[in-house]
């Protein structure tokens, strides 16, 4: 993500003559459910960026230990904005996706929030950020005069916003979101969001296709076209898709990416 928000804070800067232009960096594939209070709480984080060479994260207090998610230590309070009950936070520290044993001492803690992912910043100070600390996409991006296409194509090593700048910077804000969030590009959140979503969740959660299951407790099921019945299983993720089947522990959710690459290297015709 470190290239693709860098690439479009230059097209920002190329586009606004207003230096301080704050952009707001976003994954396409969160639960909101309290949309106001999502809104009020973006648009204070957007404020503070714009007055201050910062970047305002907007953090989630855990509900579960999740090894998917970065963490932020955020124990000391700044004073409260003015007209408002948010009070913004210092994040005295930030780790990237935890072991389980770890994410569960971070989620029980009380000083530890999720980072959702979701920053404001002004354009001009991610750029110097970014340019300080992973050079090589200001060479290419002055190389080959912006072609975007181009430019990925020459991209050696692919790095992540949090891994290039949020885990060396000496100061991140945080403000707390009170929204109900949570990020559908995890599994265990479909258990979690389920009946929000209008999915058939009982003992498990039936995504599509129609199940029988007897004795089995905790599982996830998608199934495109094929009946599925469960005996005596737990916990399980099943997933039915163009003639294939994936089936795995849920512990084991983090470890699908790397099933799905070595399947793309036998079998690119199933991706």
């Amino acid at each position: 993500t470190a290239c693709a928000v860098y690439y479009a804070a230059k097209e920002i800067l190329s586009q606004n003559h207003n230096e301080d232009a704050v952009m707001v960096i976003a994954p396409s594939d969160h639960w909101i459910s309290d949309k106001n209070s999502f809104i009020e709480t973006l648009t204070r984080a957007a404020q503070w960026a714009s007055k201050h060479d910062d970047i305002a994260i907007l953090g989630v207090k855990p509900t579960r230990p999740e090894t998917g998610f970065g963490y932020l230590h955020a124990p000391h309070k700044l004073q409260k904005l003015e007209d408002t009950h948010i009070s913004p936070k210092v994040i005295s520290s930030f780790i990237e996706k935890p072991k389980q044993k770890l994410a569960m001492s971070l989620s029980s803690s009380g000083e530890y929030f999720w980072n959702s992912g979701i920053y404001c910043v002004k354009a001009r100070f991610l750029v110097s950020l970014i340019e300080s600390r992973v050079p090589s996409l200001k060479t290419l991006w002055n190389k080959h005069n912006r072609n975007i296409d181009l430019i990925y194509k020459k991209i050696e090593h692919q790095i992540s916003l949090e891994y290039a700048i949020l885990q060396s910077l000496n100061r991140l804000i945080c403000f707390n979101l009170h929204c109900g969030w949570d990020d559908i590009g995890v599994w265990h959140a479909i258990e979690v969001i389920a009946k929000e979503l209008g999915v058939d969740y009982k003992e498990n959660t039936n995504l599509q296709g129609e199940i029988l299951p007897y004795e089995s407790y905790g599982n996830i099921v998608d199934s495109e076209d094929n009946f599925i019945a469960l005996l005596g299983v737990n916990n399980l993720i099943i997933v039915q898709s163009k003639g294939a089947i994936l089936i795995a522990d849920k512990k084991r959710s983090q470890d699908i990416k790397k099933l799905l690459d070595e399947i793309k290297k036998r079998r690119p015709d199933l991706i």
